[in-house]
């Protein structure tokens, strides 16, 4: 077992860092099964077996499994605290089933749906709708039920799926991290 130590979306490997503290373990995403590249989080934990890769002739991760009870949390990396969620519901006005929900969410999730701006009644007839259906989103996304294809990322200030081509976000003019940002910081 160990922790991924790296990871490069664009080429689907990344290096493990043994619990052992032995040298540091090669791995594909291919090797995993139980996750995509938006699990593959620095700080994640990980259980492999050693295998050979015929290619290189050297050592490799082969069956990569997520330690499902340690998953590293997703959504951004500042969580919204309760004085914002209860500021911003009182500048959304929504009906009181999806502000319950929007309170019972994961406050890291909370805050992308904060930093996604306002409902605007201009904009939008159904507040309540549109809050649900960003909350619905925006829960995909931190889960890891969105695909992100190799070299695109997810907004660690949003959570909003940008384009590889795309130095800031499109949403939020968030610029892009430095590890493109489809691996977001674990908390």
């Amino acid at each position: 077992a160990g922790t991924i130590k790296t990871f490069n979306p664009s080429r689907g490997f990344g290096w493990i860092a043994p619990d052992d503290m032995s040298e540091d373990v090669f791995f594909h995403l291919a090797a995993v099964l139980n996750g995509n590249e938006m699990d593959m989080i620095v700080g994640q934990r990980l259980k492999y077996e050693m295998g050979m890769d015929t290619a290189s002739g050297r050592m490799k991760a082969i069956k990569v499994q997520i330690e499902t009870n340690s998953a590293a949390p997703r959504g951004a990396a500042v969580p919204a605290d309760p004085v914002e969620v209860e500021q911003f519901l009182m500048l959304n006005p929504v009906e009181a089933h999806a502000q319950e929900k929007f309170r019972a969410m994961d406050p890291h999730v909370q805050k992308w749906v904060i930093n996604r701006g306002n409902l605007d009644m201009a904009i939008t007839r159904d507040p309540t709708g549109a809050l649900i259906s960003r909350m619905a989103k925006l829960s995909q996304v931190a889960s890891g039920q969105v695909h992100v294809p190799p070299g695109d990322w997810v907004c660690q200030n949003c959570g909003d799926h940008q384009f590889a081509r795309n130095v800031t976000c499109r949403s939020c003019g968030a610029a892009k991290p430095d590890n493109l940002g489809i691996t977001l910081n674990p908390m």
